[in-house]
């Protein structure tokens, strides 16, 4: 399986293909995240510059779609890339609820003023 391309920003479109798979197979689309969020401590009621204590992340998983397979076992399945934080996510391919394949996007932050 490969994803094209395989850096990209939240919102780009990335396209899936794959082959290999059982002839007319229905298959689930998973993006594997992440939500993150800061860890901060208030002082009387103020955040300062000493109440920053790291950051922590919780696993999310997000279904993008289906996507069946034809006659030779092959597909194609575009996307938009997930708001969320950057860095590695794994997309499955999931037969019900077992993944039968994996590939990496990167996600590269990205800002607009």
């Amino acid at each position: 399986m490969s994803a094209n391309p395989e850096h990209a920003v939240v919102g780009q479109r990335v396209s899936l293909s794959g082959s290999g798979f059982a002839p007319g197979a229905v298959l689930r689309i998973v993006w594997d995240g992440y939500k993150g969020s800061w860890l901060l401590k208030k002082d009387d009621g103020i955040y300062t510059r000493n109440d920053f204590f790291g950051r922590t992340f919780e696993p999310t998983t997000t279904q993008l779609g289906s996507v069946t397979t034809d006659s030779n076992g092959a597909f194609r399945f575009g996307f938009e890339v997930p708001e969320g934080f950057g860095g590695g996510h794994d997309v499955y391919v999931k037969d019900g609820d077992t993944a039968i394949n994996t590939v990496g996007v990167q996600v590269t932050a990205s800002a607009t003023m």
